[in-house]
């Protein structure tokens, strides 16, 4: 849970994510590009109802363990800012996750300095989902040496004080796209979680 000093918040960025019931916020990256406010921040995510419904049929006719990234892509690509991290990220991992939720804490996938800086791990979340982010919290310098049953790094809040925790809620399902290192957990919904890679 987040501390009283870092209360979730709205973060301003450029893909029509919400915090709570507030509307979506304007970008806040200077070039307006999505490559670099992922850089920047270590996530970038955007609400998208077709991947939100191809979540929830994939799961509800239990398909889930079988779809590939390829169900997808052309209504990821239909976004410009979802297109332009593809295209930087262009081939798909032999990984895939069926996924819940950790809501009680703060996890990445990796440790700094991570030896896979060229990979974006891509969340295609169901509807009624929320998940929060510790902005910037790819840059940290701390490990985590034990693995949890859940195969990810488990943070521990105090050590993610210095950077801001932000919530999101996407109603009708999207896409959240994280750096390995990054602090962040997913509260409430469902998802199949792919990796891309740089060449």
């Amino acid at each position: 849970m987040a501390s009283p000093q870092h209360s979730p918040s709205t973060i301003v960025q450029p893909s029509p994510c919400k915090e709570g019931n507030k509307t979506p916020m304007a970008a806040s990256s200077n070039s307006g590009s999505s490559l670099e406010y992922f850089e920047e921040h270590g996530f970038f995510c955007q609400a998208m109802a077709a991947i939100g419904g191809l979540i929830e049929n994939s799961y509800t006719e239990g398909r889930a363990k079988e779809v590939e990234f390829d169900l997808f892509e052309d209504s990821l690509r239909s976004n410009e800012s979802l297109k332009e991290l593809l295209d930087s990220y262009p081939e798909t991992l032999p990984f895939k996750h069926l996924w819940g939720t950790v809501p009680k804490h703060y996890y990445s996938w990796d440790n700094p300095p991570t030896k896979i800086t060229h990979v974006m791990l891509i969340y295609l979340l169901g509807p009624t989902s929320e998940f929060s982010c510790r902005d910037g919290s790819h840059n940290r310098n701390f490990k985590i040496e034990q693995v949890n049953d859940d195969r990810t790094l488990h943070l521990p809040d105090e050590l993610l004080e210095p950077w801001k925790p932000l919530k999101f809620v996407m109603p009708e399902g999207g896409v959240l796209c994280v750096h390995p290192v990054l602090g962040h957990r997913t509260e409430i919904g469902r998802s199949i979680l792919f990796g891309r890679i740089r060449k």
